[in-house]
């Protein structure tokens, strides 16, 4: 091949190999051909093409979908076939040659099939079908070659195709030829790939789908702009009321455009939205319906997720799943249950953050999704900073629905208007871009009053506690009357060093005295209330409940 069948140059490289022996110039036929002329004749018959005959393929467009119907055994012939080595690698840029542009490999994910609308994760194994029906048309190309020597190879080549190691192996090899990095899938922050195209989010514009964008996910909702969903809107109307009764629009605007943002993949606001409320009051409706809108960039997982565990150091499987979502659902969490402040600063700040699966290694990835937790109870924030604070975002759902009033069809006339309420989010993505996404007085109120229930030092200064820049208490005196009045109050009890640096919070600081004592500044205990407080001195403690006991 290599020689383009130059009987003298052949000899010429062999002579020089390791490879040569004595034989070689020794007659070995009755027609007086030494070994090694045998051997160069031999070789140059059975080289069908040399390098002088290869052309690099042409660029061929093909379209090809493969069913998750079984492929039928074809015998397929191929005019004009280009010219690939019968080798496992030959046959790896034959499949990538007709297959190529529907096919990718990625390590993370492994293979991916382009199915007309996205790339999805090659669960069905169509790789497989696929390798077996381009090595099988080879036989077809046996057929369709005049050259009987030739098209013995072919044939002989196809039949050992068969066997399932080369097709595996081809199929190995055909990995680089398609490969793509994970970080090259849906990357487009500001598309939505939706069931009759892909979403322009800063335009509006509905552009077709296409395989070089690289989108792996997709919503099963057509996109129509001139949609109408009134149900939707009558219903949002029912469920955020004002004070006066009427339909809180400020509100439902509001929740317009977090929706419209959840749509895009970026983090730039840096909240965590929390829908509150007691039973009856629409928030598993309306987060159902945003969960079905979102298709495959919606992600739902338990509320633990994103509180504090005894261990937050284990495998967080929970929080690796995440990787790619745009819209995250966290349903429930029970009373009493503590925020793990340090994660919801990491997915809302827009950083880089690692997890790995059960046995695997860790990855890192950066957060897309946006939280959105329904919840009866509020989760306890121990934290008193604006670096918390400033992130969550308290949406109160106050209206409780009259047994009487309750539709049980409303889930299925709102499904009829799923691509009205795309119309509606994709609206409020354009709003939010324009008009950022301020809190209504609504979420402000309901943030600051849980902000307050939140914090358990302020009760306690103000029952029992004279504030004065001329005053000064020691520190542990302080903290006993503190414990004293948890217990009395049945208050949950921060740990001595949470105290004082929410002490510190507040401006209180702390000082050293003699005799190794320490004295916090500007605060000290009111007489009244120390006697209270020492006057339970001598009470039973075995009546505290553990609730009380337990610290922060």
């Amino acid at each position: 091949f290599w020689t383009d069948k130059d009987a003298a140059k052949m000899d010429s490289m062999f002579r020089e190999s390791s490879l040569l022996r004595e034989k070689w110039d020794k007659p070995h036929s009755s027609d007086g051909r030494t070994y090694g002329q045998m051997t160069i004749d031999t070789a140059i018959l059975s080289t069908p093409s040399t390098i002088a005959d290869y052309e690099p393929p042409e660029e061929k467009k093909y379209e090809v979908y493969i069913s998750d119907n079984s492929i039928e055994d074809t015998e397929e012939i191929i005019d004009e076939a280009p010219k690939f080595h019968l080798t496992e690698l030959g046959n790896a840029e034959r499949i990538a040659y007709y297959h190529g542009e529907n096919v990718r490999y990625c390590n993370e994910l492994e293979w991916l099939i382009w199915n007309g609308k996205h790339w999805h994760e090659d669960s069905k194994r169509q790789i497989e079908a696929i390798t077996a029906k381009t090595l099988r048309a080879i036989y077809g190309e046996a057929k369709a070659t005049e050259d009987k020597y030739q098209s013995k190879l072919l044939h002989d080549w196809a039949k050992k195709c068969e066997r399932r190691s080369i097709r595996i192996n081809s199929i190995l090899d055909v990995r680089p030829m398609v490969s793509v990095k994970k970080k090259e899938l849906d990357s487009h922050s500001f598309l939505f790939n939706c069931e009759n195209g892909v979403i322009d989010l800063k335009t509006g514009e509905l552009l077709p789908h296409d395989r070089d964008l690289l989108l792996t996910k997709i919503s099963p909702i057509k996109y129509d702009r001139n949609a109408e969903c009134p149900n939707w809107k009558a219903f949002l109307e029912s469920i955020f009321k004002t004070p006066a009764g009427e339909p809180d629009q400020e509100l439902i605007n509001y929740l317009q455009k977090a929706i419209g943002y959840s749509l895009t993949g970026v983090t730039k606001e840096q909240v965590m939205f929390f829908l509150f409320g007691n039973g009856r009051n629409g928030k598993s409706t309306f987060i159902n319906i945003i969960q079905d809108l979102l298709g495959d960039y919606g992600r739902q997982t338990n509320s633990d997720t994103f509180l504090k565990k005894r261990n937050d150091s284990g495998i967080n499987n929970d929080v690796a799943r995440l990787d790619g979502a745009r819209f995250v659902s966290a349903v429930e969490s029970e009373e009493g249950q503590q925020l793990s402040e340090a994660l919801v600063k990491q997915i809302t700040g827009g950083e880089k953050m690692s997890a790995r699966f059960l046995r695997q290694e860790y990855f890192e990835f950066t957060p897309e999704f946006k939280v959105f937790f329904t919840t009866n109870h509020k989760p306890i924030v121990k934290g008193s900073d604006e670096g918390i604070w400033r992130r969550i975002m308290l949406i109160p759902f106050t209206v409780t629905i009259p047994k009487d009033k309750i539709d049980y069809d409303l889930p299925d006339k709102l499904a009829k208007e799923m691509p009205g309420v795309l119309r509606w989010a994709v609206e409020g993505c354009m709003k939010w871009q324009t008009e950022g996404l301020r809190a209504p007085e609504a979420v402000k109120a309901a943030t600051a009053e849980y902000r307050e229930d939140m914090d358990i030092l302020a009760p306690f200064i103000d029952e029992n506690c004279t504030v004065n820049s001329s005053v000064r208490i020691e520190a542990k005196s302080l903290y006993e009357n503190y414990t004293k009045w948890c217990y009395q109050n049945n208050e949950l009890e921060l740990k001595n060093r949470a105290f004082y640096r929410q002490l510190e919070v507040r401006g209180f600081k702390k000082e050293k005295g003699t005799g190794n004592k320490n004295f916090i500044l500007g605060i000290t205990l009111n007489k009244l209330a120390g006697s209270n407080l020492f006057s339970t001195e001598n009470e039973d403690k075995n009546n505290i409940t553990p609730i009380n006991r337990k610290k922060l």
